[in-house]
């Protein structure tokens, strides 16, 4: 019997799409890229050349990071995206296969695939310079396409790293054969404030972190209190779930008539980049499988801290099996 949505959700209704203990089938919207990485002792200043300690190749993409988690996680997954003609596009491709993606709305047109260089300076953080690259040629039509011609559909996942036109058009799609949509409002941008108010009406679940929160609402997200009054004002745009992530402080969430917090799972954090990406797709597993809002944030919040242990968290995002075992540990 499939869990029903309880007050404290947010509803009553049954959890649409999925039937509870089926797979959840989902898909993701966004981008794949290379990363460059370089380790640095201190950054290089203009026209300056400094030393580095080791330079590491890694798959990434907000697109290709969530798809690779919620696979992980039990989910089948296609990913809609697009890769360039050049030598990294064959190399990402066989990322998403070997991670268990489903690939066939992977387009590939010409010019280079999505490419970042990011400096990692030693206890000071890191710098990224990104090119787009192939995403930029995922049009509106490919992407509506793309999510009616799938056989089985729960849920859209999409972010901010392709243009919103064409999120909008895979939620429309989405929406338009009963499938739930969650946005990752990342990274924030001045076309990301500009065009959401489009793009509220068409999303059911939005997650951000408290800097875009503040962003997009104006309102100061510093305290538990106003970080919380931002998601009641993004609730009052239309949307039915809103989670604001608070980093070490947990999350804390909204939905019409209901709230809550969720902690942080503790974790012997190595590296943090997929930490995002793993809480997107554990809540868009948990709630295409029909559990409760409550509990498909825990699911998200354990996926989280368990891909903070690990480095090149594509390849890495943590199984369901241990999840589970983490969420037991817990309690």
């Amino acid at each position: 019997m499939c869990i029903r949505r309880t007050a404290a959700d947010g509803g009553s209704e049954p959890a649409p799409g999925n039937t509870c203990g089926m797979t959840a089938h989902l898909a993701v919207i966004g981008s794949m890229r290379v990363d460059l990485v370089l380790r640095l002792a201190r950054s290089p200043g203009l026209g300056e050349t400094v030393p580095a300690s080791a330079f590491e190749r890694h798959s990434g993409g907000r697109g290709l990071s969530q798809a690779a988690a919620a696979a992980a996680l039990g989910a089948q997954v296609s990913l809609i995206s697009c890769l360039g003609d050049d030598e990294y596009g064959p190399w990402l491709r066989q990322v998403a296969e070997d991670t268990g993606i489903d690939g066939s709305f992977i387009d590939t047109a010409p010019g280079p695939s999505g490419i970042a260089v990011v400096e990692v300076v030693s206890e000071q953080g890191q710098r990224t310079a990104q090119l787009p690259g192939a995403i930029d040629a995922l049009t509106p039509d490919r992407a509506s396409g793309a999510v009616t011609g799938l056989a089985k559909l729960d849920m859209v996942l999409g972010q901010a790293e392709l243009p919103l036109e064409v999120t909008a058009a895979a939620f429309t799609a989405a929406r338009a054969r009963g499938a739930r949509t969650l946005l990752n409002a990342a990274p924030c941008s001045p076309e990301l404030i500009a065009g959401m108010p489009d793009l509220y009406p068409l999303v059911d679940i939005i997650v951000m972190d408290n800097r875009v929160a503040a962003e997009l609402t104006g309102l100061a997200t510093e305290v538990a209190v106003d970080t919380d009054e931002a998601a009641q004002a993004i609730v009052d745009r239309g949307v039915l779930r809103v989670v604001i992530t608070r980093g070490h402080r947990g999350s804390i969430w909204r939905a019409p008539g209901a709230s809550g917090s969720i902690p942080v799972m503790p974790a012997r954090m190595v590296d943090s980049t997929g930490a995002g990406s793993a809480f997107c797709a554990g809540l868009a597993v948990g709630l295409a499988e029909g559990m409760p809002f409550h509990e498909a944030l825990r699911l998200a919040s354990a996926a989280s801290a368990l891909s903070t242990t690990v480095t090149g968290s594509v390849r890495n995002m943590p199984t369901r099996e241990a999840v589970e075992e983490l969420l037991e540990l817990r309690g």
